[in-house]
């Protein structure tokens, strides 16, 4: 079975609400989608199998973090890393975990020019679970870094992931002049009429 197939009747039970189905089919396909051996179709049902443990029909978030941990084994690089963050701070809500997930990624200089998205991305988590665990010294050392990024890689940056890190920012009244200098700065770059409309919002509030 193709993976385009697979994902076409994996989105049909989804919809019919026929979540065993979806995960037999997932469970029934992993196996054969590995031992064809295709690396881009492995890591696609991989994420799958871990997205899928992760919806709150058939949440099941330990099953959800071991095929993350095998990605992680498997599939090696910021791209994974971003994915396991992600996990961390969205499903499990561990904020510990997901520092030091992302600081594990090593500095943004040390990336490769296409992987600068994925550590740009990262970072903002990180931001996030900072300001969480109120160490509030070190989120500002991480919007310092997304600063050093979006000056050597403006091209490079998926402007918006910011937004969140950005306003919690701004609710804690850190740095007001740093965040306001960045919201500018986004609200001219970003594409997505959404968030310009949420960064020229955030700017209002700065500007009070």
């Amino acid at each position: 079975m193709e993976m385009w197939d697979i994902d076409l009747e994996v989105s049909t039970y989804l919809q019919k609400k026929e979540y065993d189905q979806a995960e037999n089919l997932l469970l029934e396909q992993y196996p054969k989608v590995k031992a064809r051996g295709n690396a881009t179709e492995i890591r696609h049902i991989l994420n799958g199998l871990a997205s899928f443990y992760s919806l709150p029909f058939k949440r099941n978030l330990p099953r959800a973090e071991l095929y993350y941990r095998e990605m992680e084994a498997v599939f090696p690089g910021p791209e994974t890393d971003l994915r396991v963050a992600s996990f961390y701070f969205y499903n499990l809500r561990d904020f510990v975990k997901t520092v030091e997930r992302v600081q594990a990624m090593g500095s943004s200089e040390e990336q490769e020019k296409k992987d600068v998205q994925f550590c740009y991305s990262a970072l903002t988590l990180r931001g996030q679970a900072l300001l969480y665990l109120n160490r509030n010294q070190e989120a500002v050392a991480t919007l310092l870094e997304l600063e050093r990024i979006i000056a050597n890689f403006p091209k490079q940056v998926p402007y918006g992931d910011e937004f969140n890190f950005l306003n919690e920012m701004t609710h804690r009244s850190l740095e007001p002049q740093l965040c306001k200098q960045l919201a500018t700065l986004i609200a001219e770059r970003v594409r997505d009429p959404e968030f310009k409309a949420k960064f020229l919002e955030l700017l209002k509030q700065l500007s009070n």
